[in-house]
């Protein structure tokens, strides 16, 4: 009997729904107007590319229980960034509040997945040869 193995980090489904939520996102970064590009664009997608940017850093710091937790929570407090981002955006009218509230569930999908991968940490660790 084989077990499929994870064995890299693009592998993981929240590293590709947090991908898949901040192309959606840049996507809809169009429909701003021009005076938020800065004040509000520009943090929301950093936000939003962090998710993804710090759940590949943890991966490959599972050979270290804290620098793999604390990988995984700044992953998910930049998915909580995204959502307020996403919320203020939707409340000042600027996105679809449908298109809006799709994201903003992405990434609770996205803070679930890394509260269980935080939760079974041990699981993912790489044991020493």
């Amino acid at each position: 009997m084989s077990r499929d193995f994870i064995t890299k980090y693009q592998e993981l489904r929240v590293y590709q729904l947090a991908f898949e939520a901040a192309m959606s996102l840049r996507e809809l970064e169009y429909e701003l107007p021009e005076r938020e590009k800065t004040l509000l664009a520009e943090p929301m997608l950093l936000a939003a590319r962090l998710v993804f940017i710090h759940v590949a850093a943890a991966w490959h710091k599972r050979y270290a229980y804290r620098a793999f937790i604390t990988g995984i929570s700044e992953a998910a407090a930049q998915a909580a960034k995204a959502q307020s981002w996403i919320e203020f955006a939707v409340t000042c009218g600027y996105f679809d509040a449908e298109k809006g509230q799709e994201i903003y569930r992405q990434y609770d999908e996205i803070i679930t997945a890394l509260g269980r991968m935080s939760e079974n940490a041990s699981a993912w660790l790489v044991r020493g040869k």
